[in-house]
């Protein structure tokens, strides 16, 4: 029975890996992604990993995907969506420091403990 179960999630596993190598081949064919997926199938199924971990569309987070110096850094408006939309805070408002430098923190209230969070 071990066998069986096992060969089930191989098979389930390899189909998966599959359906990304698909869906990275299209969205790296697309010249409507960033230039740093385009023709990089790597880089698409990294993205699309992302996306899947996010819960959110994987064509908007390559939109919103910057990769800097090897790394992906997400765009802020981004950002301030996917806080906005996760449901657990009030939406995200914007403040400027006191002191000089144009500086700025964002908060909101956390709904469930009414707590104000900034950063």
């Amino acid at each position: 029975m071990s066998t069986e179960i096992t060969t089930t999630t191989e098979s389930a596993d390899q189909a998966a890996f599959e359906l990304v190598q698909r869906q990275a081949k299209m969205l790296s064919s697309s010249t409507l992604v960033p230039k740093a997926f385009q023709d990089n199938m790597a880089n698409c199924a990294i993205g699309l990993n992302i996306a899947k971990r996010l819960g959110a569309d994987p064509f908007m987070v390559l939109q919103n995907i910057d990769i800097i110096h090897g790394r992906p850094s997400f765009r802020a408006s981004f950002l301030i969506a996917m806080v906005n939309a996760s449901g657990r805070f009030s939406p995200l408002q914007f403040q400027q420091t006191k002191t000089g430098g144009g500086g700025c923190f964002a908060y909101a209230t956390d709904k469930e403990s009414g707590d104000k969070i900034e950063g």
